[in-house]
This record gives C-alpha cells, sequence and structure tokens, in this order.
C-alpha cells in the first residue's frame, strides 16, 4: 500500500509539474527582446561599489536629449536625439566591452554614429576608453539595428574591429558618481558625413545624466563646431523597463 501511495504520488506530481516546465519555458515567447536588459537603473548604478563597475553601468543604458531639445533655442540643439549604449560580449569574463549608437529620434535605422568600445583601467582612479569601427565602416549604416538583438555582435569578434588612430579618451572621477571622459589632442577620424570626418569625444556621466561636448572637425582636422559647457547637450537616462524602440522600429510615445 505504501508503494502505491509513493506511485500516485509521483504520478500526481509529475503532472503537476510538466506544465508549470511547460509554462516556464514559454513565458517571455512572443515578447519584444528589452535591449536594455543588461543595463541598470540609476539606483542599481549608485549601489555598485567597484569604480570600474560602476563607470561601465553608467556609460551603458539609454539617454534621450528629449527635455534639453524642448528647451533649446538654436536649431540645430532642438533636434531630439539619443544615445544608446548596451553591453555586448559580457561572456568575456573582466572585459568590459559596449556598443554605442547615435540617433535622431525615431531613426534607429540610421545611426548618425555607431562604435564598439572598450574600457580598461589605467590606475585605481583612471580609465581608458577605445573607440572602435565596426568592418566596413564605409557602409555607414552597417549592422544597423543590431543593437536590439539579445546578443548583439555575436559573430564579431575584437580582432574584427578597427582602432582609427587617436581614438581613446581617458576618464576620470571628477565627483562622487560623476565621472569625466578628458577631450583629447588628436581627434579620431570617423566618417560622419562629407564635412565631418573626425570628432574628439568629451563628456560628463553621472547615473542620471549624460552631457556631451562633443568637437568636430573637416577632413583636414580644422575645428568646425562643438558642444562645450554650459552649451553641450544634455541627456537623460531613459527607465530601462520602457525602452524607447522594439524590433518593429517604432518609437515609443514620450510619458
Amino acid at each position: 500500500m505504501t508503494q502505491l501511495i509513493k506511485f500516485c504520488l509521483g504520478i500526481v506530481c509529475l503532472f503537476l509539474t510538466v506544465p508549470l516546465l511547460q509554462a516556464q519555458r514559454s513565458k517571455g515567447k512572443g515578447q519584444p527582446h528589452n535591449y536594455l536588459e543588461k543595463t541598470k537603473s540609476a539606483n542599481e548604478i549608485r549601489a555598485i561599489e567597484n569604480k570600474m563597475e560602476r563607470l561601465y553601468h553608467t556609460i551603458c543604458g539609454e539617454f534621450t536629449s528629449k527635455r534639453f531639445a524642448e528647451a533649446a533655442t538654436d536649431p540645430v540643439l532642438t533636434i531630439e536625439q539619443e544615445l544608446i549604449t548596451v553591453p555586448i560580449w559580457t561572456e568575456r569574463k573582466g572585459e568590459y566591452w559596449m556598443y554605442l549608437g547615435w540617433f535622431k529620434h525615431g531613426q534607429p535605422e540610421q545611426p548618425l554614429v555607431q562604435l564598439i568600445m572598450r574600457l580598461t583601467k589605467v590606475n585605481r582612479d583612471t580609465f581608458r576608453l577605445d573607440q572602435y569601427s565596426l568592418p566596413n565602416p564605409e557602409a555607414h549604416n552597417n549592422y544597423s539595428l543590431e543593437w536590439q538583438k539579445p546578443h548583439p555582435f555575436r559573430d564579431l569578434r575584437p580582432k574584427d574591429l578597427i582602432l582609427p588612430d587617436g581614438c581613446y579618451n581617458l576618464i576620470v572621477e571628477e565627483s562622487p558618481f560623476v565621472f569625466h571622459q578628458l577631450p583629447d589632442d588628436n581627434p579620431c577620424e570617423y566618417y560622419i558625413s562629407e564635412s565631418l570626418r573626425y570628432f574628439d569625444y568629451e563628456g560628463k556621466y553621472s547615473p542620471e545624466y549624460l552631457f556631451d561636448m562633443t568637437r568636430y572637425f573637416d577632413k583636414d582636422v580644422k575645428f568646425l563646431f562643438g558642444y562645450n559647457l554650459p552649451a553641450g547637450i544634455e541627456f537623460h537616462r531613459v527607465d530601462k523597463s520602457t525602452p524607447t524602440y522594439t524590433p518593429e522600429k517604432k518609437p515609443a510615445k514620450h510619458r
């Protein structure tokens, strides 16, 4: 009798377990992938003790200039833009890689700039950010929307990337939770347009905001214009649970 009871209980457990496993496996199927899934919220970033890891997650995320653009008077600055930076190659333990795309709002398939970046430590308080071009940089929208995939750039390796001369910056912690990406005297060569051929990125990162102060140069490395503070562009972090874009490439309504 005891064996029979155990057998019956086993059958009951099996009938209860199988549907549960099936439900768990099917959970999330058909749902759009959240490309911000591996990023962190501002509160999560502030709780990170390791400085390099905190910087990495401070850089990663989605940032929008919507508030800044609505208040701007310069026609150039009234254009709403987004910066989307997602972690990549996270299986490479001890390495910090990320993809950055710069877009006009509503045009995610046409990046203005896209880079692969690697963060490394120089010393306890100084970090280096190398900025690589993707293969075939002449195809300006190459790998368009790759960042929306669950495993972006999984078919690429670091050796496939291009590191143009001058495409790195040093980053220091300016104040608690604020990092300053320092400008460099050797601008990075990157084809943005026929007139914009080089840039020197300077920025400040906090868990909630990103300030962009990039300077742009022509093919002869002559300065054209730049977003210097206090006239730089201010981006605020987008809630990771409500990303702007879905795989259908439709921008979400602003709340």
